[in-house]
């Protein structure tokens, strides 16, 4: 048989075939993509624990009904629910005081930040940043098509004697009691891994070209909101607003009072 059309019957049409494929997959657009390029803003809050992230989330989804707020407590919680393969990994490094290995966290970041249809959409994220390899994920895939000036940073700074106060404050009194010591040691080692690794992981923002800005959160929750969106250029608050802000923080802190769990009453051994 002619090798001249052993090579056009076999090799070529398969070459052929391979490069409308690459062509085909070129011309499609990556839909995640095109419509993550339509956000309005992506927020990534990062902080020690208890510095407030938290209420500041809360103020900005009243402000913005449609923003999206992830909170990474909140999914690895309800991924916990339905995954108990999932769940008895979480649980071990829970118990030893370490984070959820990287690859499980974006995992669940890919799977759960829903890309927005509406340009006026605003994510907002807290949790999702707390290492190098984390905020790599976010930039080289979830973020991948964002404009670099939509990505914001809220880097909430806190004097780490004075969020543990506010995490003591925190706890019931029955755990105050019963689980003190386990409780306040896992705080203070992530509280100083995250302090460890917080210049890096602001060094890393910065060459992204994301707009980076540090808030004093130690004020009162309505000051710090309007520094946060005076200093990450995202409009000032109007009278209306500052006072619609303050009135939800007020029926904020009735719901937290109201459904915190009755306190445990533990005696002493004589």
């Amino acid at each position: 048989m002619n090798t001249d059309a052993v090579a056009h019957l076999f090799i070529f049409p398969a070459w052929e075939g391979w490069n409308t494929l690459n062509k085909s997959k070129e011309r499609t657009p990556n839909k995640y993509i095109d419509q993550m390029r339509n956000l309005k803003y992506f927020l990534l809050a990062m902080g020690i624990p208890v510095v407030g992230k938290g209420v500041q989330g809360d103020i900005a989804a009243f402000i913005n009904p449609t923003m999206r707020k992830y909170v990474m407590r909140d999914l690895i919680e309800n991924k916990k629910a339905g995954d108990e393969a999932f769940k008895a990994l979480a649980l071990k490094h829970e118990e030893d005081g370490d984070l959820i290995p990287c690859d499980l966290i974006n995992k669940l970041v890919s799977e759960n930040v829903v890309s927005p249809r509406t340009a006026d959409t605003i994510i907002w994220l807290d949790g999702g940043g707390r290492t190098a390899d984390q905020l790599r994920h976010l930039y080289e895939s979830v973020l991948k098509g964002v404009p670099p000036d939509r990505v914001r940073v809220a880097h909430f700074k806190m004097d780490p004697e004075l969020a543990e106060k506010r995490f003591m404050q925190s706890l019931g009194a029955a755990d105050r009691v019963k689980r003190h010591d386990g409780k306040l040691e896992t705080y203070r080692k992530r509280t100083r891994e995250h302090l460890d690794r917080e210049p890096e992981l602001l060094a890393l923002c910065r060459r992204f070209h994301w707009q980076v800005a540090t808030i004093d959160a130690a004020r009162p929750p309505i000051d710090v909101h309007r520094d946060m969106r005076q200093k990450l250029s995202l409009g000032r608050l109007s009278p209306t607003q500052v006072s619609d802000v303050r009135d939800f923080l007020r029926h904020r802190e009735q719901r937290i009072v109201q459904f915190k769990p009755p306190v445990e009453v533990v005696l002493k051994e004589a």
